[in-house]
């Protein structure tokens, strides 16, 4: 049984609804105590569902072998957004260096060699595209060979793409991001051969909520008070460039962690 509400009208909608699906529907109510509305349909039971969902194939096989050892640059400068990529990609065997905004990440690039750079857009001192921008000339003039960088952002039109492309990005992943869309993205990029030990990853990035996130969503929620309080601060200020940069951090934190409602 469910609560359904709303008008007559809509009540007219739920019964046509509701008996197309061969299921029926009714309320019953109490002098001042309200109505209960409800329905009922035919469905499979869970076990049949279940082995149907397990019987699927599987979209993609990556491996854990192939990333052992894989040196990545996570350019990210929101806190709980580093703790969660970091895990994704430390679980399979990643060497991850992390940077806080877009000097930091070039600065890195300066020192060592990656075999894959993930970067966010919106940050502060250097954003991700000047700082794609800068890595691309640096590599020109050194004759180095392009190293993969993967833009992560919250904001997923089609002139952020293309924003993206023009900058240099070789891709594009837009936030919330899950499991297993980060890892299939993060292996087509490093080329990486199916071997022994597969991964299982489901286009449809798998449960609702990661281990990993589940296991941070106690310091999502405080990092979440502290973005908050920039965000009100910031508007009072009239710094709307601070304000946009907090707004942006919890678009994609809060639907990574399991509240739309933020988002």
């Amino acid at each position: 049984a469910s609560r359904l509400g709303g008008s007559g009208l809509g009540l007219s909608i739920k019964r046509g609804l509701v008996e197309r699906m061969g299921g029926t529907i009714g309320f019953d109510r109490e002098l001042l105590k309200g109505s209960r509305f409800f329905f009922t349909l035919p469905a499979e039971p869970a076990e049949t569902a279940i082995s149907a969902a397990s019987a699927a194939p599987a979209t993609n096989v990556t491996t854990r072998a192939s990333f052992a050892g894989k040196r990545i640059l996570l350019v990210e400068d929101y806190k709980v957004n580093q703790m969660v990529f970091s895990a994704y990609l430390k679980e399979l065997g990643c060497q991850v260096e992390i940077a806080s905004d877009g000097r930091e990440g070039v600065t890195a690039f300066t020192k060592q060699h990656f075999d894959l750079i993930l970067i966010d857009i919106q940050m502060p001192v250097l954003d991700g595209l000047s700082a794609t921008r800068e890595i691309r000339i640096l590599e020109r003039q050194d004759g180095r060979k392009q190293t993969p960088i993967m833009a992560l952002t919250a904001s997923a039109l089609t002139e952020d793409r293309e924003r993206c492309n023009a900058a240099g990005c070789t891709a594009f992943l837009p936030k919330p991001v899950r499991k297993g869309e980060m890892i299939e993205n993060v292996g087509r990029l490093l080329g990486l051969a199916e071997e022994n030990s597969p991964l299982r990853v489901s286009s449809d990035g798998g449960p609702p909520l990661d281990a990993e996130v589940e296991a941070l969503r106690p310091e999502f929620i405080e990092e979440l008070g502290d973005t908050i309080r920039k965000f009100f601060s910031s508007l009072e200020a009239a710094d709307y460039a601070e304000s946009g940069r907090c707004a942006h951090q919890l678009v994609g934190a809060g639907a990574t962690f399991g509240f739309p409602e933020v988002t």
